[in-house]
């Protein structure tokens, strides 16, 4: 797949190894933060698809979207030039450890690689993409922690089986869950969790989100949080795995 058409932008990901999927759509879509953003930061943004969302729901001043590869920085700001939000939109191809904002972020997104110690393709581009060899997740807290401002939130996806190891080295970086999201794939079959860290300690708020149900079908749930961004409507696809 080329493309991916959204509501009121479109994707290019030709060159990127990692697609438009459904993490990114829920990242994108069930983030929510105190007050709209301003300055928000996205780590790893492959072809841009977390920061056009933001940009369409927020209307931040910036968005600084960081890429360490080359190809899917070409897909982002070729997506980038084309959306109505270009002038929001910086992006920066380089290894996020080597930015030096100048500023604090008030929101950092991230829908970072999550393969730990499992076998490798043979693309070098897709294992950076799909693996933390290059950004561990401890680290990627401490760049969080060092860039998000005092009220500021971090929001992430990532494996649910990831969830308790990603809270202690949260904790390590004083970064606290303020909210937590179990994604389910199917029900009782639980395959992600979406993670708000914020810098002040304080009782965490816990939800859940069911993508399909034992029938294949996406949940009402699903097709109401991602309804502002699907250019197709997914009640229409479920009527016709009725037939």
């Amino acid at each position: 797949m080329s493309s991916f058409r959204f509501k009121e932008f479109d994707i290019r990901q030709s060159n990127s190894a990692m697609k438009v999927g459904t993490d990114a759509m829920i990242l994108g879509s069930i983030c929510t933060f105190p007050k709209s953003p301003k300055n928000i930061l996205d780590i790893g943004t492959g072809t841009g698809v977390l920061s056009l969302m933001l940009a369409q729901r927020f209307e931040p001043t910036t968005i600084t979207a960081v890429e360490i590869d080359q190809s899917a920085s070409d897909d982002a700001l070729f997506n980038f030039s084309k959306s109505p939000f270009s002038s929001k939109l910086n992006l920066v191809n380089k290894d996020i450890r080597l930015l030096k904002p100048g500023e604090l972020f008030d929101a950092i997104i991230s829908n970072p690689p999550f393969f730990e110690n499992s076998s490798k393709s043979e693309s070098d581009q897709r294992n950076l993409a799909r693996h933390t060899d290059n950004l561990a997740y401890q680290e990627l807290l401490q760049i969080v922690a060092s860039n998000l401002t005092s009220d500021g939130l971090f929001w992430v996806i990532v494996p649910y089986e990831s969830f308790h190891s990603l809270c202690d080295f949260g904790k390590e970086n004083a970064m606290y869950v303020s909210h937590s999201i179990i994604i389910y794939g199917k029900p009782n079959k639980p395959i992600r969790v979406v993670i708000a860290f914020s810098k002040t300690a304080a009782q965490s708020t816990t939800s859940e989100l069911t993508i399909r149900d034992d029938f294949g079908k996406y949940t009402e749930a699903y097709i109401e949080l991602t309804r502002q961004f699907h250019a197709v409507d997914l009640s229409d696809q479920n009527k016709k795995k009725e037939h």
